[in-house]
């Protein structure tokens, strides 16, 4: 084993250290000395020609010892480039940002393992067809929960803009709002997730006024944002309200939605639903801003007016 507590070798005497060595000094697995090499994180200080046999030097060590720290610590590779000058204050920032979403999750599967689902009441209503205008807003969801806080922050300041596109569109009377997935979904391998931003449209939209709202939209919104009309069938829309409506904490909210998608799942077989949509959507009232009290939006199952619920 390397005494790394070994005088340093004088000028000129310097030492080479193989692979297998310096991994046991650091911590770090010959596969990912190997890797840190092709990715420039740390290149060998030699490399024989013909055996390709890797050496270090003595220098080396401190920098492959806070390499192999800091992978422990669940640092990724994109950050292990300033090892030297690693922010551990930010990360030590992440790590406990992390551990605060993973006790959030914890404590909902906690209250979502033995669900409770006749404590909500369905209600379905039988709505006509109904054109809309959106806007599909895409956004990347980065691995790391500062990222995702900060694409969510992103995401909330944009929304009351693309609301206000939509709304100055045309001078119908106020509406109600959405937010849903897209019919067509992303690639499985994509980490680009979309969501549509739509309000009820007065009428639908034919070729030119198609041409005109995009038109609209890109003017006030940008080319990264995706124009987007369509008609909702005539359909029914089923909702869930707890049996005892109580303010909810965010926990309980969370919790709530998941119990939302699994007894629509039972209403649906148990009455042989059709759905319409890849999910339900989150319906908000029509007022552009809303007042303080106003309820909270409403999420939506839509399934198709010829199914009979028994």
């Amino acid at each position: 084993m390397v005494d790394v507590h070994r005088r340093r070798p004088r000028r000129g005497m310097s030492r080479q250290i193989g692979p297998a060595e310096f991994a046991l000094a650091t911590g770090l697995t010959p596969k990912a000395l190997r890797l840190y090499a092709e990715r420039g994180i740390l290149e060998p200080a030699s490399v024989a020609p013909g055996s390709g046999h890797r050496g270090y030097s003595a220098e080396q060590l401190h920098h492959g010892q806070l390499l192999g720290l800091l992978r422990q610590a669940g640092v990724p590779l994109s950050e292990l480039g300033s090892a030297r000058d690693f922010d551990h204050a930010r990360w030590r920032d992440q790590l406990a940002l992390r551990r605060q979403l993973e006790d959030f999750h914890l404590a909902v599967a906690e209250r979502l393992a033995e669900p409770d689902l006749d404590a909500l009441r369905p209600t379905t209503r039988t709505a006509p067809a109904q054109p809309w205008v959106g806007v599909v807003c895409r956004f990347e969801l980065p691995e790391e929960p500062e990222g995702q806080l900060q694409t969510f922050a992103a995401m909330a300041a944009d929304l009351p803009g693309v609301r206000r596109t939509l709304h100055e569109w045309s001078d119908a009377p106020p509406a109600r709002w959405w937010t849903a997935a897209p019919d067509s979904p992303a690639p499985a391998s994509s980490r680009v997730h979309e969501m549509v931003v739509a309000r009820e449209s007065a009428t639908a939209l034919d070729a030119d006024a198609e041409r005109a709202f995009a038109e609209h939209v890109r003017a006030h919104l940008g080319e990264r944002a995706v124009p987007r009309t369509g008609v909702l069938p005539e359909r029914r829309e089923i909702t869930f309200a707890p049996v005892e409506p109580r303010p909810l904490d965010p926990l309980e909210e969370a919790t709530t939605g998941y119990l939302e998608l699994l007894a629509f799942e039972e209403h649906r077989r148990r009455h042989q639903l059709d759905p319409l949509g890849r999910g339900p959507r989150r319906v908000s009232p029509s007022a552009l801003v809303s007042p303080p009290g106003q309820e909270p939006p409403t999420t939506v199952f839509d399934v198709r007016p010829a199914a009979v619920e028994g």
